[in-house]
């Protein structure tokens, strides 16, 4: 954590997280474009990152085929860039 950062709190079900929020550049499928990452500072003893949808999700049109496990990620062609 950077000293100019501090922690936030969020609700979740299982209780209260303390996480540390950035804004990250990310390259999908040759599309660059900036998204907010939370970084969990709580141990909640799974991975201790956290990839949020508000972005990521609005830019692209996601398959998720479990059986091949696969994520496929289309570009939205009706996004103004």
């Amino acid at each position: 954590m950077a000293d100019s950062e501090s922690t936030l709190l969020a609700e979740t079900i299982g209780g209260r997280i303390e996480y540390v929020l950035r804004n990250v550049e990310m390259t999908i499928d040759q599309h660059n474009f900036i998204t907010p990452v939370a970084w969990l500072q709580t141990n909640t003893g799974g991975e201790q990152l956290l990839l949020g949808r508000e972005v990521v999700f609005d830019k692209f049109n996601i398959e998720f085929r479990q059986a091949e496990e696969q994520i496929i990620f289309t570009w939205r062609e009706d996004l103004k860039l």
